[in-house]
């Protein structure tokens, strides 16, 4: 089944090769759309609904899945500090190797950090680097 659209806004381009259409609210990939250029402006643009509502679905699976990844990833993070409260020592939450410029004595040169970020018993977070050299 087909459904004709209202349109709010002609088009849009959300740069790269990705072209949007602004239907009833929504951005609209130019992919789910059927042009009829014999039809007048405005009566031309065209959208099979049931290809409309498969993308309309996936999009709410992707962003419901954003959304469970970050309470993990929130949940992760506080059991952490609850480690490290109970256990009253320092736990690690991340770490990264950063290439910074440096001094080293009189000469300047570009070093390999390690950088730990710790979770603490009193629920701060303390940040150490270490030349790798």
């Amino acid at each position: 089944m087909k459904i004709k659209p209202s349109l709010e806004k002609e088009y849009l381009s959300l740069g790269g090769s990705v072209d949007v259409w602004r239907i009833n609210g929504e951005n609209i990939p130019s992919s789910l759309l059927e042009i009829d250029n014999t039809q007048p402006v405005g009566e031309h643009i065209w959208v099979e609904s049931e290809k409309l509502e498969a993308w309309k679905l996936a999009k709410i699976q992707k962003e419901e899945a954003a959304l469970q990844e970050k309470a993990r990833k929130q949940a992760s993070r506080q059991a952490k500090f609850d480690e490290a409260k109970a256990s009253g020592k320092p736990v690690l939450l991340s770490s990264r190797v950063e290439s910074r410029r440096a001094r080293e004595g009189r000469e300047w040169g570009d070093y390999n950090f390690r950088v730990s970020v710790y979770a603490m018993p009193d629920g701060s977070t303390k940040e150490n680097s270490v030349n790798t050299y």
